[in-house]
């Protein structure tokens, strides 16, 4: 009975399908024969046997996120989504064939006269290539409500075979440096690590993941390490997540409960594609914490702000620039500021500035200069006035306390309360 039903409402979605889009619509049962599979226009003249193209196909949308396009062999162009019920592929929508090329172009591929495949090119729904992803996107999407999956659980999917193929091919990358490049990559990591925190601590999920997934390649990249050798590498990179987190304003017995929960839950996990997933639901969840109290504590306006000043105050942004993000006149955009965040904007980039400085300092041996520049400041000398302000002492004074007396170093915005 349930497939009795599932099938009809795959035939509704193809049906409803082509009629709003004019592009032919097949309902393909995966367990039948070669009559379930579309129809090619040259089926009978001069073509070749489709049906495994597209029952292959079928088995690639519904490994690869629920959308695959493709050409079958006579180069007409095709998409499909799969049915799916209790994980399980059972049925297929495929939408097609439809016509991206010229005519012409086409001709040269077939043995028969010009007229003849003209005729039968003169029945296939022409489309420009650009509107195809649009096309297929709003299958999938049909697709997915057939099957009763819901619209997260597609994007998890497509979000996991994203994640994958970027760290492959991180991994690759790093397979083809020498000796020396990989030598560099032990500071390159430092400074990834640092990226990350500054990311989690504005809330900028997008980078967040990026270099959250830059740093598991480079983990993943040895090779030789045993599983808990791994695991322990994990649990490292989770814990600069949660203080990043717990800096960015995120409450820190919720981040520590998180924290504690990992460190029972990693020990189920033993492959790095498993691995990968599970750190990427742990770092959207921290995130998201990060994002929704700046929101309740600044209003959604003002955490919009400190969020767009903490993905561009390395960059000099201006108080216009970030009004104009936040659609608010700068004058009025600067009161608020003020009063939201007790602190004028410009002593909040420069707040943001020195404290992105302080990590170098200590974690690198990147001379005084260039720390500056990194920071965001162009005048090596305002580096040092400001620094001082808010430290009470020089940036090299601060790299020389942070190595000898590493307990005594402090926040700045522990700093900024006293004062």
């Amino acid at each position: 009975m349930a497939g009795t039903r599932l099938l009809e409402l795959a035939q509704q979605v193809a049906s409803h399908y082509e009629a709003a889009t004019g592009v032919r619509c097949t309902v393909m049962n995966l367990s039948a024969g070669k009559n379930h599979v579309p129809q090619c226009p040259f089926q009978g003249i001069d073509c070749h046997d489709c049906a495994e193209t597209h029952r292959y196909c079928a088995n690639l949308s519904f490994r690869f996120g629920g959308s695959y396009i493709y050409f079958c062999p006579s180069s007409l162009l095709y998409w499909s989504s799969p049915i799916v019920r209790d994980g399980l592929l059972h049925y297929a929508i495929v939408a097609g064939p439809v016509l991206v090329f010229e005519p012409d172009e086409l001709l040269a591929e077939f043995s028969l006269e010009s007229s003849t495949v003209q005729n039968k090119l003169e029945l296939v729904t022409r489309l420009p290539i650009e509107r195809i992803h649009g096309f297929a996107e709003n299958l999938r999407m049909c697709s997915g409500w057939a099957s009763g999956i819901c619209e997260q659980t597609m994007n998890e999917n497509r979000n996991q075979l994203d994640q994958q193929s970027f760290m492959n091919e991180y991994i690759q990358e790093l397979k083809g440096r020498s000796w020396q490049d990989n030598v560099q990559s032990a500071i390159e990591s430092l400074n990834k690590e640092a990226r990350l925190q500054e990311a989690i601590r504005c809330g900028d999920k997008k980078n967040s993941l990026k270099l959250m997934n830059e740093l598991l390649g480079m983990i993943f990249f040895k090779g030789t390490e045993s599983i808990a050798q791994t695991r322990l590498r994990i649990m490292q990179l989770i814990l600069i997540i949660s203080r990043a987190a717990i800096q960015g304003g995120a409450a820190e017995e919720e981040i520590l409960n998180i924290s504690y929960r990992c460190q029972r839950e990693i020990n189920r996990y033993s492959d790095q594609t498993s691995i990968s997933q599970w750190l990427s639901v742990v770092l959207h969840q921290i995130t998201d914490m990060v994002f929704k109290t700046n929101d309740g504590r600044y209003g959604p306006l003002i955490a919009q702000a400190v969020r767009f000043i903490g993905r561009n105050f390395d960059k000099n942004v201006t108080l216009n620039q970030t009004a104009e993000a936040v659609m608010l006149s700068p004058t009025y955009f600067s009161k608020l500021f003020n009063s939201e965040m007790g602190i004028s904007f410009s002593q909040y980039v420069n707040k943001l500035k020195i404290e992105k400085s302080c990590r170098f300092l200590l974690d690198t041996l990147v001379p005084v200069a260039e720390v500056a520049q990194i920071a965001g400041f162009t005048d090596q000398s305002y580096f040092s006035k400001v620094f001082k302000q808010q430290l009470g002492m020089t940036p090299y004074a601060f790299r020389i306390r942070g190595r000898f007396y590493p307990d005594e170093t402090f926040e700045i915005h522990e700093t900024s309360e006293k004062e």
